[in-house]
């Protein structure tokens, strides 16, 4: 009966050790997919910061190449306001086709501001799971300058249109190919979208600053996170360590000899 008695501690104790070996192993390989799982999630996030950086760097390139050609504009219209009118239907084409160009280059620069925010909608999506899993990051740190984005949108889609205008009526499709024209308000109107452009251009430098800024404190909690992964798998293994040195006690207890149990030979 005492033997049986005492077989129970002992393997409880080899039970209890198992478990805890399982734990371990358990333990680790959850750290492990975790961490890896939170450095897809930022390694995500931060090619999706990237190449919006790089699609506004397109913006900008094609604004300033834009620019050129309604500088091009602008020179022409200031050599037609030394006279009355404009009259040689040549010379309205020409104006007319480069116009026509600074609308491209205008709706191009669009195109790549579009795709510039929906990769920042998508770097957001990334970043509002990390706070959701309980890192120190502002969902909505991405908002204001995708508002920022649609905003300047607006004024290249506004200024495209005004291009359009302009171009149809100097190459006589909105008027009589015969009619004069003066060249003294297209040069106003001109030279506002060139200052248009020139706006835009300035504000996407800066949100490009905002992007390198968020990009950077996604790479600190990227550390971050992937420490304190680590330093609550090392305190669940300090525990689970101290449970299997208590086990392999009770193990150790029960594989004593009982006190008043002869350890010699018997003696009559």
């Amino acid at each position: 009966m005492k033997r049986a008695l005492r077989l129970i501690p002992m393997i409880l104790g080899v039970l209890g050790i198992a478990l805890c070996l399982v734990a371990l192993f358990g333990l680790w390989t959850i750290r492990s997919r975790l961490d890896r799982v939170n450095r897809e999630v930022f390694r995500k996030a931060d090619s999706a910061l990237v190449a919006a950086d790089e699609q506004l760097e397109r913006t900008r390139d094609q604004l300033a190449s834009s620019k050129l050609t309604a500088q091009g504009v602008v020179d022409q219209l200031k050599a037609w306001s030394q006279v009355e009118a404009v009259e040689e239907l040549d010379d309205r084409m020409q104006l007319s086709q480069k116009l026509d160009r600074f609308s491209f280059g205008l709706r191009q620069a669009d195109h790549w501001m579009q795709m510039a925010s929906t990769t920042a909608d998508h770097a957001d999506g990334l970043l509002s799971m990390a706070h959701e899993a309980g890192l120190a990051v502002d969902p909505g740190r991405l908002d204001g300058l995708r508002t920022d984005i649609q905003d300047l949108r607006s004024k290249l889609t506004d200024a495209s249109e005004k291009v359009d205008l302009l171009s149809q009526r100097w190459s006589g499709e909105r008027e009589d190919s015969s009619e004069t024209l003066s060249a003294k308000p297209a040069l106003q109107t001109a030279s506002a979208l060139i200052a248009t452009v020139s706006d835009v251009e300035t504000r996407l430098s800066d949100f490009q600053q905002r992007l390198g800024d968020v990009r950077t404190l996604a790479t600190s909690l990227e550390a971050k996170s992937s420490g304190w992964i680590f330093w609550v798998a090392v305190a669940l293994t300090a525990f689970v360590l101290w449970m299997a040195a208590g086990q392999y006690a009770l193990f150790r207890l029960a594989t004593r000899p009982a006190p008043n149990s002869p350890t010699g030979d018997h003696t009559e």
